[in-house]
């Protein structure tokens, strides 16, 4: 398997976000985008990544783990945007969203609640935006935006899968 080139994936969304802007919001950006022309923060360490782990009682998935070495975090444009957290930030979506949860899951009478051949498809045949309600209480929530992107456990590679409550589905993971 082939790891994803992470840094190269950060530059060019980064430039992107950047290209966007109107000029008069360009003004907003924060000091440390302008220098680094990056949205990513400096990679975690190994001892980091462990430490999160261990606090979470649970390993990573491997593609989780080898973007955390390459940015331990994304900010956001302007400090106010959706940004990617650290491993000091990274924790179970029950922690801030029980709630949330208890609306999500009530009256799941079928588990799974979306079939294995619409849930496990991954990469560019991935179409539809499906997230299984009954794994919400062990997602583990990665970002500030309030509908956060958060992991689901997905296949026995260790790999999970990364969703957005409030958008589209991504596969997070290595090719």
């Amino acid at each position: 398997m082939t790891a994803f080139d992470w840094k190269s994936a950060i530059g060019e969304w980064t430039q992107k976000r950047i290209e966007m802007l109107k000029d008069e919001r360009k003004a907003y950006l924060l000091p440390e985008v302008i220098e680094s022309q990056s949205l990513g923060c400096p990679g975690a360490t190994e001892e980091q990544i462990e430490t999160v782990e261990a606090r979470l009682g649970t390993a990573l998935p491997p593609s989780y783990r080898e973007f955390l070495k390459v940015t331990n975090g994304i900010r956001s444009l302007d400090g106010y945007g959706i940004r990617f957290y650290s491993t000091e930030e990274i924790d179970w979506f029950c922690v801030k969203n029980q709630d949330w949860i208890d609306i999500w899951t009530e009256g799941i009478k079928e588990t799974p609640s979306v079939p294995d051949e619409k849930y496990f498809i991954y990469g560019e045949e991935y179409a539809g935006c499906y997230f299984r309600n009954e794994y919400m209480q062990t997602a583990l929530e990665i970002s500030s935006e309030c509908d956060g992107y958060i992991y689901q456990p997905s296949n026995d590679r260790g790999e999970w899968r990364m969703g957005s409550l409030g958008l589209r589905e991504q596969n997070f993971r290595s090719k």
